[in-house]
């Protein structure tokens, strides 16, 4: 081998050799390394470079040119492996020579070949299969070479020539250079060609191309994600790709791979030239919908073409017409274009065109193209496309006549038509020429509207209105819609009757003159179609029974209307008196007018007449009943009698009482108007309340609704009721099992005289029999009983008088005994005089008052009456106070929702009034969860007045909700809506107006709210409350009806203010007075009315009041407030200056009236009227009187 130091100088003689210029000129790109390094790449490697034939001697040996290959026959046994020897085969007889060639070290770019040959120099040859890269001529010494610079993954060929005259041998190994992974491709370049092709062109790597096994190309749109094109691979420096999209930008990649599929990580990438622009795909009809009127067309188009991103411009848009369908008008053409630059994806899948000046009812064939900057599209399919109708021109020449038989209208069709026609549409409405009622003018048409086919030019409407103003048009249809109208006036004066009275009404109510006696009255209103003025009216009626001896009753009478009529919803009456009971009705009322000598089609009405009062008995029958052996059956404690049977000449007697009390000097005869239906079954005493007061009670022996169940016995032809009075011995025990009041016929007192009555009841009246007068028989032992009972009562006696005098002084207690053991009577009705003198009474003596109030209380623990409905535990949640609950039988019933029959219940009771009838509604304040349920009531009832006698808050309690709204403000319940309309203020009560709708139901209601009312307690003043009340009255005398009164509880204030009502309604009709009774009265309809014995004492003296100052009372009486004083209230404004303050104490805190100066002191009236209030009076009337000391002392309420 040749030692390294001669490398170094051989490689320096070469340079010198370059620099002198004797050189070969084919080893310029042979570098030999002066280092030897194993597997390490020259970064100084040109890889573009070939190695070029080279002829280069070492050491200034002269060039040699290869000689030619001479062929030498080796033996093939001799021959070895390229690592091991190279052995020249010599011919026969010669020897074998082996020079031992090898190559080692091979990497990538480097190679060491190695020999050993002893002989002369050699000639180093490196060669592919196609030329030399390398030779070199070396000298003998030199036994290797190190090759430098190679291309990796290249097939190489080492020949080794022997520069030997005798021995001209060549050696040859093949070796081939280790994998090195590629380069980038350079020069990467893309054309454009026709049908969107892309060419894209690169030269190999600089290095290591022959590693290189194909080309990865690849495609990317560079405006969108996931849109690749590829890969594609190629062997060649060039790939071509066709149908890419139209004017579009692609990324461009090419990747070496080798031999085993492995990409090398050098990526070559560029952008593409854009590909050429071509003409965009036709519009595509969106599926959205397309809107066609009559004159235009709006189309929506889909631009978008998927395979062209050349820049769009606009859209051209034509409809042609085609036929049209229509007469009378012209036909045009259009078109339209719309911009789409700048557009985005979403915006060109929808662009919207419309075409205007289009003609109606025409068909249009519309097509669409779209231009880019490589021109037009072709035209888009063809949609066929009818314009929508339009409506007609007016019919022309249009008539009236008016002939005998009618209205009848001519024409002429209308000369425009761009529709179907489907007719005419003839509406012609109406005024009457006479007074209409409001309610007619809803359900009486007064337009009517005619559908009339195409083909008719004339009309005849037959039942024209009479005696009417008419406005009629006319106008041509289509499909579409009806034209223009054209039109026509002119008037009707046919002959003709007026039709049937509405709200024709009978009504019976108790006579004023005779109150056993009813009124019969007919109301009505006028016809709807009255067709002239007004004459008069006829009233008939006819009424028959069926039964012996009932006759029929019939009647009839003229009412002349002599007077101008103003109001159309006047109301007209006729009273007819009483008529025959029980009979069937019927009542016909017809109309006459100037329009004709007839009278009007009749309207009827039906009634069953009440019942009257049972028929008065005969005496001669009386007089056999009064014969009969009464005594035989007579006990101690029991008595047998004959009782009168009654007929039913006045109606069936449905029910019967026996009603019995001691010996009275009074005549106790009860009879009057009542339907036990409606009103349930009168209160009355029982037996217990009877014995408790010995006997001197009229007291029921009979079950409620007693029918007959006794003997019935026959005498002289005549029957009567066999009853033995005081036979029933478990009175007491039921007295005490019941929560209610027992009616039941308990036994008698020994040895006393009773009378008996036969109270006998129709459906609407009651009548008592004469008296009857028993006897029992004494009681056995009536010496050894009355000393037994005097021990006890004298024990009793002294116990009292012990007990007295630990607590009083003698005078007190004797007082208190006198005061507890006096009998102090029922008080009887009284006159004005009469009544004048009692409260003077009253005042005198204070324990009188209280007395009486106190009978009150204790006769009224007999009217407690059930009140199961109130009692449900569905209901008690409703009730504000668990102890102020209303009767079942005079309980409000309203209207069951949803099936659920707890929903009819509300605490709020009918109170009879003066007439006799349900005049009030006494209800406690609503809670906040009953308001629907008072709304409720307001509807069903038709309630007109509602009185409130309370304020919301009361002492730091609630005492009634807020159940409407303030002023100018809407609230609703369920489906009831309530609007406050109007708010006057009158110092000491508010008036508002509220307007109430629910479903077709709509009513104004008034309410009043006395706002200086406290609770349980009384107002300050007499003079206040009477104006409040006459107010009430006067105003509700204008709208008949029953009106509601609330406070907290609807029992305190409430029942005091029902009671000042009825009686001034009393006085007004000069009827005697009598406070206790009315009281009574209205608590068989609600218990505790009149809560308080100050509230009943208050009664007295307003009364005393109204009385004492007749002047006053006549002014609030005759003054209608109602008409007056609304025009002087401004609304929503504060009230004028409060009144002073009136002093009451003496009537509010003691428990009897008795200490209250009734004189009045008249010292202030005062008048607001400045900002126009309305004038009221404020009076100091009562001052406080002070108990007198020894009075005080001396009396003790007990």
């Amino acid at each position: 081998m040749i030692p390294r130091k001669k490398l170094h100088l051989l490689l320096f003689m070469l340079q010198i050799s370059y620099i002198f210029g004797d050189y070969d000129t084919s080893i310029d790109n042979l570098l030999l390394s002066t280092d030897f390094k194993e597997n390490v790449i020259d970064d100084s490697f040109n890889v573009n470079e070939k190695f070029s034939k080279v002829d280069k001697t070492v050491e200034n040996a002269k060039k040699v040119y290869l000689p030619q290959t001479t062929t030498i026959d080796i033996p093939e046994e001799t021959t070895t492996s390229v690592f091991e020897s190279s052995t020249d085969p010599s011919s026969e007889g010669e020897k074998a020579i082996d020079i031992n060639l090898q190559i080692a070290d091979i990497n990538a770019t480097f190679a060491n070949v190695s020999w050993n040959y002893e002989g002369q120099n050699v000639t180093f040859i490196l060669k592919d299969d196609l030329e030399i890269k390398l030779q070199i001529k070396l000298n003998k010494s030199e036994k290797y070479q190190e090759i430098n610079n190679l291309e990796p993954c290249y097939n190489y060929i080492v020949e080794l020539i022997l520069d030997d005259e005798i021995l001209n041998k060549n050696f040859t190994k093949n070796f081939t250079t280790s994998y090195y992974p590629p380069g980038k491709p350079n020069k990467l370049k893309s054309f454009a060609n026709q049908n969107n092709s892309l060419r894209i062109e690169w030269v190999k790597p600089k290095y290591a191309s022959n590693c290189v096994k194909d080309y990865k190309i690849d495609l990317d749109l560079t405006h969108m994600e996931n849109k690749h094109v590829g890969p594609a691979y190629t062997n060649e420096t060039f790939y071509e790709f066709e149908n890419l999209y139209s004017c579009t930008v692609y990324l461009v990649s090419v990747v070496a791979v080798d031999s085993s599929n492995s990409e090398s990580d050098k990526v070559a990438t560029i952008e593409s030239v854009p590909t050429l622009a071509t003409i965009s795909q036709s519009p595509v009809l969106s599926n959205a919908t397309q809107y066609i009127t009559k004159n235009s067309i709006n189309v929506t188009w889909n631009a978008v073409d998927p395979s062209n991103n050349c820049t769009l411009k606009e859209i051209y848009f034509n409809c042609s017409w085609d036929k049209t369908h229509g007469m009378g008008y012209d036909v045009f053409n259009s078109n339209v274009t719309v911009s789409i630059e700048n557009k985005t994806i979403d915006e060109l899948q929808h662009i919207s065109t419309i075409v205007d000046n289009v003609s109606p009812f025409t068909d249009y064939i519309c097509q669409a193209l779209i231009k880019n900057e490589a021109g037009s599209s072709n035209w888009s399919t063809p949609v066929l496309i009818t314009t929508e109708e339009d409506l007609p021109g007016e019919p022309l020449n249009f008539q009236t006549y008016n002939k005998n038989h009618g209205i009848e209208f001519t024409w002429e069709p209308p000369k425009i038509m761009p529709g179907r026609f489907i007719g005419y549409r003839l509406e012609y409405t109406w005024e009457p020429l006479y007074m209409v009622p409001t309610h007619c003018r809803g359900s009486k048409p007064k337009r009517k509207v005619c559908s009339i086919p195409a083909t008719n030019k004339s009309w005849t409407e037959n039942e024209n209105e009479i005696s009417a103003y008419y406005e009629a048009k006319l106008a041509a249809a289509t499909s579409i819609g009806v034209g223009p109208y054209v039109f026509s006036k002119f008037s009707s004066n046919k002959v003709g009757i007026p039709s049937t009275v509405t709200n024709l009404q009978c009504r019976t109510q108790t006579s004023k003159e005779d109150l056993k006696l009813l009124d019969t009255i007919l109301t009505w209103q006028l016809p709807c179609s009255l067709r002239g003025n007004l004459i008069s009216f006829s009233v008939e009626y006819s009424g028959e029974r069926d039964c012996e001896g009932c006759s029929p009753h019939k009647g009839v009478t003229e009412l002349n209307i002599e007077y101008d009529i103003t109001n159309p919803d006047e109301v007209f009456s006729i009273n007819l008196g009483e008529l025959k009971p029980a009979y069937n009705y019927t009542f016909t009322v017809r109309a006459k007018s100037t329009a004709s000598d007839d009278y009007g089609d009749p309207s009827l009405i039906n009634i069953l007449y009440p019942s009257g009062l049972p028929a008065m008995l005969p005496a001669d029958y009386i007089q056999i009943l009064g014969m009969g052996d009464y005594r035989m059956d007579h006990t101690s404690r029991s008595a047998t009698l004959l009782l009168p049977i009654f007929d039913d000449s006045n109606g069936p007697v449905q029910f019967y009482a026996v009603m019995v009390t001691a010996l009275s000097p009074h005549n106790w005869t009860s009879e009057g108007r009542w339907n036990v239906h409606k009103q349930g079954w009168p209160a009355t005493f029982s037996w217990k309340n009877a014995s408790d007061n010995d006997f001197t009670l009229v007291y029921q022996a009979t079950v409620p609704f007693w029918t007959l169940n006794a003997e019935i016995a026959e005498y002289g032809g005549f029957s009567a009721v066999k009853y033995t009075v005081g036979k029933d011995t478990t009175c007491a025990y039921m007295e005490f099992r019941s929560e209610s009041k027992a009616y039941c016929n308990g036994p008698l007192k020994p040895n006393t005289w009773y009378e008996v009555k036969m109270r006998a009841f129709t459906s609407d009246g009651y009548i008592d029999s004469p008296t009857f007068r028993i006897k029992t028989d004494p009681e056995l032992n009536l010496t050894l009983t009355i000393g037994a009972l005097s021990g006890i009562l004298l024990i009793g006696f002294l116990l009292t008088v012990v007990f007295g005098l630990k607590r009083f002084s003698l005078c007190e207690f004797f007082n208190c005994a006198r005061l507890k053991f006096r009998r102090t009577p029922e008080p009887n009705p009284m006159t004005i005089r009469k009544f004048m003198r009692h409260c003077k009474v009253i005042k005198d003596n204070p324990g009188k008052l209280s007395n009486e109030y106190q009978m009150l209380q204790t006769l009224s623990l007999d009217l407690i009456l059930p009140c199961n409905a109130a009692c449900l535990r569905i209901n008690r949640s409703k009730n504000r106070y668990s102890d102020i609950l209303p009767y079942d039988f005079t309980r409000v019933k309203l209207s069951i929702l949803d099936g659920d029959s707890a929903t009819d219940y509300i605490n709020a009771s009918y109170i009879r009034g003066y007439s006799g009838r349900n005049e009030y509604i006494a209800c406690q304040g609503p809670k906040s969860d009953t308001c629907y349920d008072f709304w409720r009531m307001i509807c069903e009832l038709q309630i007109e007045f509602v009185v409130m006698l309370t304020n919301l808050v009361e002492q730091g309690r609630e005492k009634c909700f807020r159940y409407w709204p303030h002023m100018g403000e809407t609230v609703e319940y369920g489906d009831i809506k309530i609007t406050s309309i109007k708010t006057m203020y009158f110092g000491t009560f508010v008036k508002r107006c509220f307007t109430v709708e629910r479903d077709n139901y709509q009513k104004t209601v008034s309410q009043l709210h006395f706002v200086k009312w406290p609770d349980h307690d009384i107002p300050d003043g007499y003079e206040q409350t009477l104006y409040f009340v006459k107010y009430y009255r006067n105003q509700l005398n204008m709208r008949k009806g029953l009106s509601v009164v609330h406070c907290s509880a609807g029992i305190g204030r409430t029942g005091t203010f029902i009671a000042i009502d009825m009686v001034l309604q009393h006085i007004e009709n000069h009827r005697r007075i009598d406070i206790f009774r009315t009281v009574y009265g209205m608590r068989r309809d609600r218990g505790l009315m009149v809560q308080r014995e100050s509230q009943y004492a208050f009664i007295y003296f307003c009364v005393h009041y109204a009385l004492k100052n007749p002047a006053l009372y006549e002014t609030m009486r005759k003054d209608s407030l109602s008409t007056s004083i609304d025009s002087m209230i401004p609304l929503c404004q504060s009230s004028p200056q409060a009144s002073p303050k009136i002093l009451m104490n003496g009537l509010r805190h003691s428990q009897s009236a008795g200490a209250i100066d009734t004189r009045s002191d008249h010292k202030r009236i005062e008048r607001y009227n400045s900002e126009g209030y309305a004038i009221i009076l404020y009076m100091k009337i009562l001052k406080q009187l002070q108990c007198n000391q020894s009075q005080k002392n001396c009396f003790v309420p007990c």
